[in-house]
């Protein structure tokens, strides 16, 4: 007996630019379950171009059909939002298995999956309406297809062309003339409506093939659905990187990124233990320090120049007024401390009347932020001041503290040179 069974074809491509890896060729059950067989020849011919298979479980399934959202939120059925579960005649019972997707008893929509095993604990929740019959090989591609977390595909998985195989159905042509014979008129209206349906379904049929070919308007449609798939997608990519940026910047994610930046140390460390090892091991076998080994004459040379100004800039305390070195320091810590909020447009044009109102203003406020931060430092003083013991044999060589201080910093410059001029004046070798 000839198989009367529907037959359609999904051709898929992977990634942004639609790579061709296959084309599943189905086997539809439509005389178990044609309810559900024509609604999915009907997202076949309407909706499924362009659409994703937006889950993929390796050793169990891959979802696709929702055509409105790619992410399994949307899809509707051909007689409404939803509709009732026809039968359960098929069973899960063999890898290639078609199915219908749900949420639930009687939530048929257009979404729906392809098994890669046999999977029982399905059977009697979903409805079985089709087979894959051939093309193993792009099940295999669409199993092993690199996946996230959520068991999204990475690349977009995108049934790229697809519909029903005309030329397996073979329907009756309704004959020119109708031999009643001895049926009733009933029969023979009943009859004659049903042949008229027929035809009428064939017609509709064609006129949507003819204008699939010749309407550039349907290419358009799918192009442009094939384009808002991929923006949501990217939509959705951007989305799960936004929300893992903010964990890493929230106050939560402050250990994560010290391990982050302890982590990046580490590498450059391997990294540049790497590219040195040959000068590490050569300063390692005459004892020699690796790193001063490997650095160029002019950083050593800079990291020497550096070193003595520090040395000679902390000789001197920014405290110490007697030295203009000191004097320098003090006056960079003063500057700082006095923040200049002068922000002038160097590109407007000059207008000397309200350079010179904008002049005082600025002055007015730079007074008033010096005065603030010469009442800051008093109070500081008076924070930071200490009391000092004086003892009873000590010369007094002063007259109140800063006085003092002031001997002291003379005693720690000139002292030496005192004690050497005196020492020449009692052995009578002075110049």
């Amino acid at each position: 007996k000839k198989s009367t069974m529907k037959k359609a074809y999904l051709t898929l491509g992977l990634g942004l630019h639609d790579n061709i890896i296959g084309t599943l060729e189905l086997e539809l059950y439509d005389e178990d379950v044609p309810k559900t067989v024509s609604n999915f020849c009907y997202h076949l011919k309407k909706n499924f171009r362009g659409s994703l298979f937006h889950r993929i479980i390796p050793n169990f399934m891959a979802q696709g059909g929702d055509y409105e959202n790619g992410n399994g939120t949307g899809g509707e059925s051909v007689y409404g939002p939803t509709f009732d579960d026809e039968n359960f005649h098929h069973l899960h019972s063999q890898r290639g298995v078609l199915s219908m997707a749900n949420s639930g008893p009687n939530t048929n929509g257009s979404q729906f999956f392809v098994t890669f095993r046999a999977t029982p604990h399905l059977d009697n929740k979903h409805v079985v309406f089709g087979q894959v019959v051939a093309g193993d090989t792009v099940l295999q591609a669409m199993e092993k297809a690199p996946r996230d977390s959520n068991d999204n595909p990475k690349a977009p998985l995108v049934i790229v062309d697809c519909g029903v195989r005309e030329d397996n159905k073979e329907p009756a042509r309704p004959s020119k003339t109708i031999d009643l014979g001895d049926k009733s008129e009933k029969q023979a209206d009943t009859e004659s409506i049903e042949k008229s349906k027929f035809v009428e379904d064939n017609k509709k049929e064609q006129a949507y093939a003819d204008s699939m070919s010749t309407n550039t308007s349907s290419t358009l449609k799918d192009r442009l659905r094939r384009l808002k798939m991929k923006m949501n997608q990217a939509r959705q990519l951007n989305r799960k990187e936004v929300i893992a940026e903010g964990e890493r910047l929230s106050t939560n994610g402050i250990r994560a990124k010290e391990s982050l930046r302890i982590e990046d140390k580490l590498r450059s460390e391997k990294e540049w233990n790497r590219e040195n090892a040959k000068a590490l091991h050569v300063a390692a076998v005459h004892g020699l320090e690796g790193k001063s080994l490997i650095q160029t004459a002019q950083t050593a040379q800079e990291k020497l120049r550096k070193s003595d100004e520090t040395k000679i800039r902390n000789q001197y305390s920014v405290h110490d007024y007697h030295n203009p070195e000191g004097q320098h320091r003090h006056y960079e810590r003063n500057l700082k401390s006095v923040p200049n909020t002068l922000n002038r447009d160097e590109t407007e044009v000059y207008n000397p009347v309200s350079t010179l109102r904008d002049d005082k203003k600025q002055e007015a406020e730079g007074a008033k932020r010096l005065a603030k931060d010469m009442r800051r430092r008093i109070e500081k003083q008076k924070k930071n001041k200490r009391d000092r013991i004086e003892f009873e044999s000590e010369d007094v060589s002063f007259i109140n503290q800063r006085n003092k201080m002031f001997n002291k910093k003379i005693g720690r410059n000139y002292d030496k040179a005192t004690a050497q001029i005196q020492e020449n004046l009692e052995r009578g070798t002075a110049l």
